[in-house]
């Protein structure tokens, strides 16, 4: 059951498959169709305005992916993650839990809120807060619910989530080699060509998990 407080919004562009020309229909792993799928995943890398790397993935084969990376990286990015997370709450009111309406069963709707907070989500590093526009590599990773995009901003995560090279550059510090040799085995086995050699770069690691 995902958690009280968020919004679920059209998939915005970005998230659409450039492979697709559309949007994803299937799990990367499992090839179960993402209707039928309570939550997934889709995590993306662009590279001068190029989508080099995307894929989508339910949330079971996510786990399982999860489970072969080493206890100490998971922790430590989760603990990373969790600091910029309670630090932009904090110095932010744009949280949307605080616009919730008492009595509203349907929960918050207001669509400024919405675009201000996906705007925010989508366009600024989630760790050094540097616009996305200025950012010659970065990634993205959103959480999914049907046909819908979960929007979150609070401090126990956040989704979609946009972080810059640099500062994934600096997450990759915390993969331990077991993390680091999991998801290259999982990049092998699940993609070959280009995307697969911008993934294997040294500044690449799965922060979107």
């Amino acid at each position: 059951m995902l958690p009280p407080g968020l919004r679920f919004l059209p998939i915005p562009q970005l998230f659409k498959s450039t492979y697709l020309d559309g949007p994803f229909v299937e799990c990367v792993d499992c090839g179960k169709s993402l209707d039928s799928s309570f939550v997934y995943t889709i995590q993306k890398r662009i590279v001068a305005g190029e989508h080099v790397f995307e894929m989508a993935m339910c949330s079971d084969c996510r786990g399982r992916l999860t489970e072969t990376f080493s206890r100490e990286s998971t922790a430590a990015l989760h603990s990373r993650m969790a600091e910029c997370f309670r630090a932009r709450v904090i110095g932010s009111d744009m949280n949307p839990v605080d616009t919730e309406c008492p009595g509203d069963d349907e929960g918050p709707t207001n669509p400024m809120t919405d675009e201000i907070l996906l705007d925010r989500c989508l366009n600024y590093c989630v760790m050094c807060e540097c616009p996305r526009e200025t950012c010659h590599r970065y990634s993205l990773a959103g959480l999914f619910s049907a046909a819908k995009l979960v929007l979150q901003t609070s401090a126990i995560g956040q989704s979609p989530v946009m972080m810059c090279n640099d500062c994934e550059s600096s997450m990759s510090s915390l993969v331990s080699q077991q993390t680091r040799d999991s998801w290259d085995r999982f990049i092998d086995e699940h993609f070959d060509g280009p995307p697969a050699i911008d993934v294997d770069s040294p500044n690449y690691s799965p922060v979107g998990f």
